[in-house]
């Protein structure tokens, strides 16, 4: 009996779009081999600015807002998503049973270009939507 209630939820995992788009651009994104990259980031809000990261061994080492070419002391890193970071958020949604998930990827490379995620009134996290673009590998 276990095993049949098993198969069942890797079927329903398995039918579930969302799950299967993720899962076809994570592997485009592993397949990539990248590693260390900028792209541009923000979060879509009114006022929110848009933020240029670097991002190195799997870590951001610096931030600067595009728009007035400001750097972002690294303290305040932390509201930054990193491309795995956003993979994270995305399976997050499927498996916690967001009331909404939606994500665009990048063709070619696989990160995500757009999320948004809206949870349930009752969630501590309220809906979320982020930015990304223009993704460039560093040497």
């Amino acid at each position: 009996m276990r095993l049949i209630a098993l198969l069942a939820l890797a079927s329903a995992c398995a039918d579930d779009p969302n799950q299967v788009a993720l899962d076809a651009a994570r592997a485009r994104w592993d397949a990539s081999g990248i590693a260390d990259y900028s792209v541009v980031f923000w979060y879509a809000y009114p006022g929110e600015p848009k933020v240029l990261l670097e991002i190195r061994s799997n870590q951001i080492v610096a931030a600067t807002n595009v728009e007035t070419g400001v750097a972002v002391v690294p303290d305040m890193f932390g509201p930054f998503h990193r491309v795995e970071d956003r993979f994270g958020m995305i399976q997050d949604g499927i498996d916690h049973d967001a009331i909404s998930v939606h994500a665009r990827y990048d063709d070619q490379l696989g990160y995500p270009t757009s999320v948004a995620i809206e949870w349930p009134s009752d969630a501590v996290d309220g809906p979320i939507a982020t930015g990304m673009r223009d993704l460039q590998p560093l040497p």
